[in-house]
């Protein structure tokens, strides 16, 4: 049976490797992607190696870029818009938990109280550039749960 490194004394999460059951969620992400037609262009992940190498595999799967931010693990609201602001604005998707569950409170007041390891918030906005997204309207939100799809 694997273990999670999460359960190692003295263990700050950062070096923890994705398991199996974990590439395994991962794929149903990716599956979802591809059924939906979802297109992502950038994935933006922290440098916690599990948060990677899930990133990595899904950024596999739907064919997008993937690049790392020091700041978003451990990270706060202010780091994550500053890096969604500072990013091209042809890029249309990003996220990285845990202050995304934040994030995702500040742009659409979602009732959710914990985006679980997995999830998806999509939030879409009309607009041109990523500094407008304060004063925007949102066209739609959703939000998916690993438990959704299994």
């Amino acid at each position: 049976m694997e273990k999670s490194s999460w359960d190692k004394p003295d263990n700050d999460g950062f070096d923890c490797l994705l398991l199996f059951k974990g590439r395994k969620r991962t794929d149903l992400i990716a599956a979802y992607f591809e059924a939906h037609k979802l297109s992502i262009d950038l994935i933006v992940s922290s440098l916690v190696v599990r948060a990677y190498e899930t990133t990595k595999i899904i950024a596999k799967e739907v064919k997008c870029q993937l690049i790392t931010h020091k700041d978003l693990y451990p990270g706060n609201r202010s780091h994550v818009f500053e890096m969604i602001f500072s990013q091209s604005d042809k890029h249309e998707s990003l996220g990285h938990n845990p202050t995304v569950t934040s994030v995702v409170h500040d742009l659409n007041n979602s009732a959710i109280e914990w985006l679980p390891s997995l999830g998806l918030a999509m939030v879409s906005f009309d607009i041109n550039a990523w500094v407008q997204i304060p004063e925007a309207t949102i066209n739609s939100s959703n939000i998916i749960t690993l438990k959704m799809l299994v």
